[in-house]
């Protein structure tokens, strides 16, 4: 510890200190920042200036070159001038003429151009004007032939794709123009005659120029000034050369970039490192996006400041050493005094009051002398008080729990010197707790006061302490000690006189215990007191038989507790939504409060008499059991706490029913004993548990019991599903539907707890078997199956309970489903296996597409096209390719596109795949159309695709870069892509098209186009599918199908291509229907492009003749095969036969009715009346008598696959009640649509 004489010293020579830095660093800090000030802005000036300079230039450019452009466009009345070689000329020689006269008047130009867009007027053309530098004049320069070179050759081209990409005036960083051999700056602004690119216009300036203005600015001794591209690559620098990047020496000279050309930037100067010296950079943004930057080394621009500080630091060592001389002697004489009172104080501190301090000092500290020894005589009076309030109890007056601590060491001492003499009397006051539930806590302080102070009148000058809330001790000493039960028992008697002012029901009582000390065996304090205080609780056992006046009425004490709990309740309610209820244990009543309309019958503030008999009136049947043994273990004390779930319903009925989660807990009473419980029944904490339609736990309950281990001993799990349920809904209705998921959930119900069976979702039910062997769970399933016969029919499957192959909830479920699926399309009424194939397979999924992404990382590496040629019809010549998307995994060999095609797509890595596929397809088309100059690619686009808006963009991109026409591609669409009514989609298509890209649809009839869709595609080719061509021999539908495909297709300028063409037979057929292409493995399965060529392209090739043979065959078998061909349009019209497809959804029921002219006519309805309409008008007409039959005839199609016929009156619009004959049959049925087909004759003439 530092004396005060050296405290003296360091206050006097620090404040010294202090000021003389405050002063000296203030005044440098002060000057320092007006230097600093000054040099930041005269070089922020010096840049800004220079900068001004050359933006002065730049803009005369700019001003230039735009209003070149804007005559450029004025003057040209019709875009189609630039295609006339003569008027293009007349109109570039105006504009060569106004180009010159701007550009002349321009410091430091080199070059004003004009160039055409190559790819509209199928010619590089425009002029190109450079400045001779030795005659200062403007020449014209060839013009660069843009198409010879690629789009990235920045010195060459970079003028045309730089400002077309980005279809905006462009400044371009400075590069060296191979053209003219110099190095630029250009400012081109591309040209557009509405959205059509026409050229581009644009200026060159000289590079050299900017560097000479740079050059001549000079800052301090060594610092220069640069120029540098947005990028960061030097234009003009002192040390680097032109296109020198200084980051790449410096990374850190790229903050530096940024810093200068933040838009919201101070003025103060950036800091880098060079070489090792430190410096200071201004910079200026200048027009073109360049970087003006002034730069100084640190020591130069801070050298005034520098011997500023240093003059400073030596004014201040001299003032501080001056300042502890003079410290030194003050210090002396303030300090003996102030020593003789410290070590007063010390005397103080331990306890001390006795002590001589004297004075003779007539200042400050003098003062402080007398006013300590007036502090010492008044503490030592506080401290005789504290001490006595320390150890007196506050409420009562007597002493507390410390005193009696204190008076117990005492007489510890006094019985190890031999010489204790006393006795101990514990009292605690009967029902304090109650008596300040009921009456209030003021009445319980009440009635320890007056306990109190009885005590204190027995036993005069005895110590009597309050050790507790309720206990008091009374210690008797000496002679009193053998008078200890003649005074206890006067005590105890005058007690039962006493009465509680105010409260004349509460009676003040105590139990009691006393003990003697005995020196034989009572070693310490605490024996003694041990001793009394068990003879107090066996008193107070008795006392609690004792009846009190408030127990006495009609009500006891444990009612008046009850009334208050349920006051409480009542309060509560108005803040939950749930019921409150508190249930009484010794009488088994519930009361409950709170009342929902919407829920159950039980009104606010009802009370069951009968307990829990009543209780269960309310609860499902088969949650009886679980309710009675919850509530059985509360009154048995076996639980503390109820926390159940189970089903409520009105009136003993179904209606309404709905699980409940009901948690409380016990209140125990005086002794411990339970005494009431309280708590909750609430359905929003497990609404989103159970299925409202069954009332049975949903999957979420599932997946949270296997998760928490709360359902873990089962053998398996089994996945109920009732077949069909959809097509149930559309013939019967959803209520029918619904009454069949009830009868299944109480079929269940009825075999199994309530623990082991969820409706999943849907059809879906979930029960937990303790079948340990797959026939126990067959024989389970057939029991359940046969209960329902009649209703309806259901399949399953069975997982095992085996962690090993699941590692959650969602994956058993997601097995069961899978397999369940695997098991119904063997039909109704079956039960699947769960195999670890089926883990296998989906393990295989995961895999793989592990496998595509790294592929696609690797730009598609694995990928590779197959092509399969489409054929002319009339010649069997090839005139276009499909490209097919194959892939090669490494670890699974050759993968079906059926099977990766959709990973592509649900991941989004068919948009990059995509593009890959049209790249190379491309690429390949153009080799080929070097045989066939027409030739065409056909390429198959996803629905995903489509939803990118760029695709077009890149497409158009490809056709460029392979420098092929929109002619060359075909994008094939498959008929049920989700296009969605996508504006955006059709917007892309109409871009394509604008192109000359032809759109096919592919898989034509297998999807869910409408005329509407159709037209608004503009598709140039249908490919119909080869399920249409398929037996088409034997198949007369599908051949008049066929043939009326291609009248539609002929009607609307299209084309029609039949896939899967295999036989001869198949081919001559469909020859006779005049389509404009085949494609099939009866000419070629898909292959290579090296096979594809060697076939169908290079002439001299042993594939080339022998597809030469195939053709001569097929020739041969079309002439000697006799073949009708006659028309089956007038012969149908003919006998009033109408042919009809109709498509109806297995969820909602609505329908499609597709009907060819005769069933139009027949039917009395327009042309262009739209499928929905249709179906409506001839549903709505059908007799009501005859309306089941009908949807007998349906209901037989759609279950048997067998051709059906009906005859029914159907109401027509002009001629009344009709007589048909409708026949048909189901084609397609699956979870989404059923499909049917066949024909409508009217019995009769119309």
């Amino acid at each position: 510890m530092k004396s005060i004489r050296a405290k003296i010293m360091l206050l006097i020579f620090g404040s010294v200190l202090i000021a003389s830095l405050i002063i000296g660093t203030t005044g440098t800090f002060l000057t320092s920042s007006v230097i600093e000030k000054s040099y930041t802005e005269n070089m922020n000036l010096l840049c800004k200036t220079n900068a001004d300079e050359v933006d002065i230039v730049l803009a005369k450019i700019e001003d230039s070159i735009d209003t070149l452009s804007h005559n450029a466009v004025s003057e040209l009345s019709n875009i189609e001038v630039l295609t006339d070689d003569s008027l293009r000329a007349a109109y570039s020689s105006g504009l060569e003429k106004s180009a010159l006269h701007h550009i002349e008047s321009i410091e430091g130009a080199m070059a004003i151009y004009i160039c055409y867009d190559y790819s509209y007027i199928g010619k590089s053309d425009g002029f190109f004007l450079v400045k001779n530098i030795n005659t200062n004049k403007f020449e014209n320069h060839p013009l660069t032939d843009i198409s010879a070179y690629d789009e990235n050759d920045i010195e060459h081209v970079g003028w045309w794709h730089i400002p077309t990409q980005r279809k905006t005036a462009t400044w371009i960083d400075s590069y060296h123009n191979s053209n003219i051999d110099h190095d630029v700056m250009s400012y081109v602004v591309p040209l557009y005659k509405g959205e059509q690119l026409i050229g581009i216009i644009g200026a060159d300036i000289s590079t050299e120029y900017i560097e000479n203005i740079v050059k001549q600015i000079s800052i301090f001794s060594s610092g220069k000034a640069a120029v540098l591209n947005s990028d960061g690559t030097v234009v003009y620098h002192p040390n680097f050369e032109r296109g020198h990047l200084i980051a790449a020496g410096d990374p850190g000279f790229n903050d530096v970039v940024k810093e200068l050309t933040k838009e919201d930037r101070t003025s103060e100067l950036v800091k880098y490192e060079l070489d090792g010296v430190q410096k200071r950079i201004a910079g200026c943004k200048l027009r073109n996006g360049m970087l003006m930057v002034c730069f100084a080394p640190v020591i130069e621009i801070y050298k005034e400041q520098y011997n500023l500080s240093f003059f400073t630091i030596a004014c201040t060592l001299i003032v501080i050493t001056a300042a502890s001389i003079v410290a030194f002697f003050v210090s002396r004489k303030f300090a003996r005094p102030i020593k003789k009172l410290n070590e007063a104080a010390k005397h103080l501190t331990d306890g001390e009051f006795d002590f001589d301090l004297q004075t003779d000092l007539n200042d400050e500290i003098g003062e402080l002398t007398t006013t300590f020894i007036e502090t010492r005589k008044i503490l030592q009076h506080q401290i005789h008080l504290l001490d006595t309030e320390a150890h007196r109890d506050g409420l009562t007056g007597v002493s507390n729990k410390a005193a009696f601590m204190n008076t117990e060491d005492e007489i510890n001492r006094e019985i190890s010197e031999g010489n204790a003499k006393f006795s101990i009397i514990v009292f605690d006051v009967n029902m304090l707790k109650v008596t300040n539930d009921i009456f209030g806590h003021m009445a319980g302080d009440k009635l320890l006061a007056t306990i109190s102070a009885h005590l204190t009148a027995c036993f005069n000058d005895t110590d009597i302490f309050r050790i507790g809330g309720d206990e008091f001790v009374v210690i008797l000493k000496n002679e009193d000690s053998d008078n200890v039960d003649e005074l206890l028992t006067q005590c105890i008697e005058g007690m039962k006189r006493l009465s509680l002012e105010g409260y004349p029901d509460c009676r003040v009582s105590c139990a009691y215990g006393a003990s003697r000390f005995n020196p034989n065996r009572d070693h310490q304090f605490s024996d003694v007191l041990r001793r009394a205080d068990k003879a107090m609780y066996q008193n107070k056992t008795i006392s609690k038989k004792e009846i009190y006046p408030w127990q006495e009425g009609a009500k006891g004490i444990k009612q008046i507790q009850i009334e208050k709990y349920c006051q409480l309740l009542q309060t509560l309610i108005t803040s939950t939504d749930d019921y409150l209820f508190l249930m009484n244990i010794e009488t088994g009543v519930i009361r409950f409060f709170g009342e929902d309309p919407n829920s159950f019958d039980i009104a606010d503030g009802r009370e069951l008499s009968n307990g829990i008999s009543d209780m269960l009136s309310y609860v499902h049947a088969n949650d009886h059991l679980l309710v009675k043994k919850a509530v059985s273990s509360i009154i048995s004390h076996d639980a503390e706490v109820i926390d159940i779930n189970f089903r409520m319903h009105n009136n003993n009925s179904d209606r309404n029913m709905r699980w409940v989660n009901c948690r409380g807990s016990v209140i125990n009473d005086e002794v411990d004993d339970h005494f009431v419980a309280i708590g909750r029944i609430s359905q929003n904490a497990v609404k989103h548990l159970y299925n409202p339609l069954t009332t049975l736990f949903n999957k979420t309950k599932f997946k949270s019991d296997l998760q928490s281990n709360m359902v873990n001993d089962f053998d398996c799990l089994m996945l109920l599903d009732i077949d069909n349920l959809s097509e149930i809904n559309l013939k019967h209705g959803s209520v029918y539907g619904d009454t069949l998921l009830k009868t299944l959930a109480e079929e269940l119900e009825s075999r199994f707890s309530i623990d082991q069976i969820y409706h999943a979702e849907k059809d879906h039910f979930i029960v937990l078997l303790d079948a340990n062997s797959s026939k126990k769970a067959e024989k389970i399933f057939e029991e359940i199956k046969v209960s329902l016969e009649g209703k309806c029919t259901i399949s399953a499957s069975l997982v095992p309970n085996d962690k090993s192959i699941y590692a959650s909830a969602e994956n058993i479920y997601d097995y069961a489903v899978q397999t369940l699926n695997n098991a119904k399309k063997d039909g109704n009424g079956q039960i699947g296996f769960f195999s670890e194939d089926s883990l296998r397979e989906r393990i295989f999924a995961v895999e793989l597409l592990e496998e595509l992404e790294e592929s696609v990382k690797n730009k598609c590496s694995g990928f590779f096209l197959v092509y399969q040629p489409q054929i002319n019809a009339k010649d069997y010549s090839i005139i276009s390719a499909e490209s097919l998307l194959r892939f090669e995994s490494k670890t699974k060999g050759l993968i079906l596109p059926d099977q990766f095609i959709p990973m592509l797509e649900q991941t989004g890595l068919i948009n990059e795949v995509g593009i890959w596929v049209l790249n190379e397809a491309l690429c390949q088309c153009k080799k080929w159309r070097e045989f066939i100059p027409d030739f065409k690619i056909s390429v198959n686009i996803s629905s995903k695709q489509l939803e990118k808006k760029k695709l077009a963009a890149q497409i158009t991109k490809l056709l460029a870069k392979h420098e092929l026409p929109g002619e060359a591609l075909i994008l094939e669409i498959t008929e049920s892509a989700q296009l969605n009514e996508n504006e955006d989609v059709y917007a892309i298509l109409t871009k394509l098209r604008q192109v000359g890209i032809q759109i096919a649809i592919d898989d034509f009839g297998t999807g869910y186009s409408n005329l509407g869709n159709l037209k608004r595609l503009h598709a140039k080719i249908l490919k119909v599918d080869h399920m249409f061509i398929r037996d088409i021999k034997e198949n007369g539908y599908n051949y008049n199908l066929i043939h009326n495909i291609i009248e539609f297709a002929k009607s609307n300028s299209s084309k029609v291509c039949l896939e899967g063409v295999e036989n001869t037979s198949e081919l001559i057929i469909l020859s006779s229907l005049q389509p404009d292409m085949f494609q099939g493995y009866l000419f070629d399965k898909p292959c290579s492009a090296d096979m594809l060529e060697a076939k169908y392209f290079i002439s001299n090739t042993k594939e080339y003749a022998k597809r030469l043979e195939q053709i001569d065959k097929l020739r041969k078998a079309k002439r000697h095969t006799p073949l009708i061909n006659m028309e089956m349009k007038t012969i149908l019209r003919g006998i009033n036969v109408g042919l009809w497809i109709a498509r109806i959804n297995a969820k909602t029921g609505e329908g499609k009715l597709y009907a060819d002219e005769t069933m139009r006519k027949l039917l009395g309805v327009p042309d262009d009346i739209t499928p929905s309409e249709c179906f409506k008008h001839w549903q709505n007409n059908i007799d009501k008598e005859h309306r089941s039959a009908v949807d007998n005839m349906i209901h037989e199609m759609t279950e048997s696959n067998n051709v059906m016929q009906v005859e029914y009156s159907w109401h027509h619009p002009k001629k009344d009640v009709i007589i048909v004959r409708s026949s048909g049959r189901c084609v397609e049925k699956n979870d989404e649509v059923i499909v049917f087909e066949g024909f409508h004759r009217v019995l009769g003439d119309l």
